[in-house]
């Protein structure tokens, strides 16, 4: 009928996101890229928008490739639940609950247990930088590109 549909007065826009350049565009779609499967970046990291924050946010990023296959993970601890030992990033151990993401696998599984179920221990045979293999360093360096373009 040549009518255009009424605009949804429920949602509202959001702010527009700045156009990335190209270089930092083609960061971004490595770091969310589905051909990487389950250890691409987006599936632990949140930035610009996409991914998921299993961890917090960064507070800088790496200098360079180097920097970023070397980073350290102190936080991730050994925890002990129902016969099971596992790589665990706590969330949260006092309360009625101990919430943690299990490392085991990609992506990390939100696995919740009662007070007093899980032990732990600090360290882990956990790396970063095993998550990093399915990428080579120029792509690497094109997802820290993204990454200094939207983390402020």
């Amino acid at each position: 009928n040549g009518v255009a549909p009424a605009a949804n007065p429920g949602l509202a826009a959001g702010p527009a996101r700045p156009k990335l350049p190209a270089d930092a565009q083609r960061g971004r779609e490595f770091f969310s890229d589905q051909v990487r499967g389950l250890t691409r970046c987006s599936n632990c990291h949140q930035a610009d928008g996409i991914g998921m924050a299993v961890t917090d946010p960064l507070a800088s990023v790496p200098e360079n490739v180097a920097a970023l296959r070397q980073i350290a993970t102190p936080q991730i601890e050994t925890a002990t639940a129902e016969g099971d030992t596992f790589p665990a990033l706590v969330l949260n151990r006092n309360g009625a609950q101990t919430k943690l993401y299990d490392l085991t696998v990609p992506p990390p599984v939100l696995r919740t247990f009662a007070k007093g179920v899980v032990t732990f221990k600090p360290g882990s045979g956990w790396n970063h930088s095993t998550m990093l293999t399915p990428y080579n360093d120029k792509e690497l360096e094109s997802i820290l590109v993204f990454l200094r373009a939207v983390v402020k």
